[in-house]
Formats: C-alpha cells, structure tokens, sequence
C-alpha cells in the first residue's frame, strides 16, 4: 500500500487518502488500507462511487465511508492527557 499525508492550508492533518491514483495511473490503497484488507481477509476491495465521486470502500464486514477524493476524515480524540502514553514510557 501507498503512504501519503497532505496536510491543509493551516499545516493540519484532516483527511488521510484511502486509495490513490498512481503516475503510472494505477488506482492503489493506502498502506492503512491494505493492512485492513489482509487482516480481514477481503480478497477484492469494493469503491462505491456515484456522479459526484467516491462515497466509500468496501470490505469484508464493514465499509469506510470518504469524501468525494477517496479520502477519511480523521477523527481526533478529544485533548485528554489521561488517555496518551508516552513514547519515552513506552520504551523504558
């Protein structure tokens, strides 16, 4: 799977693309994608589309709904300091 990160006119991270069109023009998932194909065993994933553009992929059991660009809109959790872990924590 691809990995790519655009970030909005304010430096912020929203959107994160699902699936891609490639130079060679080939449509290709994101790495994120890809993982969850694999581990849900979905031999084909399913994009939903209609005139306005993507609406959503689809794979086993579930489907991910995106904008028009094949992109999702990250849902941040709320600023909690309780619920993050440190890196430095992790690694000690």
């Amino acid at each position: 799977g691809l990995f790519s990160i655009k970030t909005e006119r304010d430096g912020l991270i929203r959107r994160v693309p699902m699936i891609m069109r490639t130079q060679g023009n080939m449509i290709m998932p994101s790495l994120s994608l890809e993982i969850l194909r694999v581990i849900t065993g979905t031999p084909t994933l399913l994009v939903r589309t209609d005139k306005t553009g993507i609406r959503a992929i689809r794979l086993k059991g579930f489907e991910i709904p995106t904008d028009k660009n094949g992109q999702l809109w990250v849902h941040y959790a709320r600023q909690d300091p309780s619920i993050y872990v440190s890196a430095a924590d992790v690694l000690d």
